[in-house]
């Protein structure tokens, strides 16, 4: 679209699909909350919008020259730092939360859900 009087130019988004259901915690104990008592679809819309603002606040130059590799990473690239530790941290926390139950049928179960987590991130 074209702004006439200022000269500029503006772009409209419209989106086709209709957002996906909230889903809401139903457990009275927060304190005691496993990763079973939130939807897949939720932990998912929670760890995009992380990711989404993460993503948005790189600036361009932060990502010439492999800046975020060189000693002065974190004052050259600090949102991509931010980024990469981000990723690790959910990295760790997926690995520590499938090899936390002892029995390998509790294992796998956990794995199950982080596939599922993982699908809906995707989709």
């Amino acid at each position: 679209m074209k702004n006439k009087r200022q000269g500029k130019t503006t772009q409209s988004i419209e989106f086709t699909m209709q957002s996906p259901k909230i889903h809401y915690v139903k457990k009275a104990h927060l304190e005691h909350l496993d990763l079973n008592d939130i939807h897949p679809e939720e932990v998912a819309r929670q760890l995009t919008l992380i990711e989404h603002e993460l993503l948005r606040s790189i600036k361009p130059d932060e990502l010439l020259d492999v800046k975020w590799t060189k000693k002065t990473k974190d004052a050259e690239a600090p949102n991509v730092i931010k980024m990469i530790r981000f990723s690790n941290q959910i990295s760790g926390w997926v690995t520590t939360e499938i090899v936390k139950p002892e029995e390998v049928k509790h294992r796998a179960v956990k794995l199950n859900r982080f596939l599922v987590i993982a699908k809906r991130c995707i989709e």
